[in-house]
C-alpha cells in the first residue's frame, strides 16, 4: 500500500445540512424580484452551498419556483431536487427529446432501482413526456 495525499475538506463550524428547500413563504427581497413577500416558494438548492435545513435560507430566485398549493410544504419539499435529477439524467444525460415521438419511437428504458424518488420520476417523465416503454424493478 502507499500513502497518498487526499485533500481534506473542513466543514464550517456550525453546519447545518440539507439541499432540498422546504416549501415556505418568501420572508424578504432583494430589488426587482420575480417574487413578492409571502409567495409560497420552493427549491432544489445548489450542490455548492448546503444549509437549506435551517431555518432561513438565501437562494438565487433565478432556481426557485412557485410551490404547488395542492399539496402539503412537506410533500412539496421532497420534490424538486429528485425531479431535478430525473430530469437531468434523461434530458441532458440521455439527451432524450419530451415530445418527440419521431425520434424516440420504439425505445425502452430500463430502470433500475425504479421504487426510489428519482426512479419515480424518471418512470413518469419517460413514459409521460418522451412516449418510452419503461421497465423498472425495485432492487431489495
Amino acid at each position: 500500500l502507499t500513502k497518498r495525499s487526499v485533500p481534506v475538506l473542513a466543514p464550517r463550524i456550525p453546519t447545518i445540512l440539507g439541499y432540498d428547500v422546504l416549501a415556505g413563504a418568501v420572508e424578504n427581497l432583494g430589488a426587482d424580484s420575480l417574487f413578492k413577500v409571502g409567495d409560497k416558494v420552493w427549491t432544489a438548492g445548489v450542490i455548492n452551498r448546503n444549509g437549506t435545513n435551517s431555518e432561513y435560507t438565501a437562494v438565487d430566485e433565478r432556481i426557485v419556483g412557485y410551490a404547488p398549493s395542492k399539496i402539503s410544504a412537506a410533500k412539496a419539499a421532497a420534490v424538486p431536487l429528485v425531479l431535478l435529477t430525473a430530469w437531468e439524467g434523461i434530458f441532458e444525460q440521455l439527451g432524450l427529446k419530451p415530445f418527440d415521438s419521431k425520434s424516440n419511437a420504439g425505445k425502452s428504458l430500463l430502470i433500475l432501482p425504479g421504487a426510489g424518488g428519482v426512479g419515480s420520476f424518471v418512470i413518469q417523465l419517460a413514459k409521460k413526456l418522451c412516449g418510452l416503454i419503461v421497465i423498472a424493478k425495485k432492487l431489495c
